[in-house]
């Protein structure tokens, strides 16, 4: 498991599932479909990546399919990281 998807589980298992633990998450499980995050909750993730991971969220990527699983969160954010600059 990365960092991302790590620090992901983490906090959605702390913020969202109070009495999970990060196991018992899966990468593909529904977090919105579910309810287990609500539009609330969206921006509430929006709020962690951009402070735990340094990306800028577009209002663009404020779809419910980039929230819906801690896959397409790691996507979203992967996606958002600038390119890593190679030193020749």
């Amino acid at each position: 498991m990365d960092h991302v998807e790590q620090s992901l589980k983490d906090y959605i298992a702390h913020q969202f599932l109070f009495d999970a633990t990060e196991e018992e998450l899966a990468n593909d499980q529904p977090l919105v479909s579910t309810g287990i995050i609500d539009s609330l909750g969206i921006f509430i993730l929006v709020a962690f990546l951009e402070k735990e991971f340094g990306v800028q969220v577009q209002p663009g990527d404020v779809r419910v399919e980039n929230f819906e699983t801690v896959n397409a969160l790691k996507r979203l954010v992967g996606e958002r990281l600038p390119p890593v600059i190679q030193v020749m």
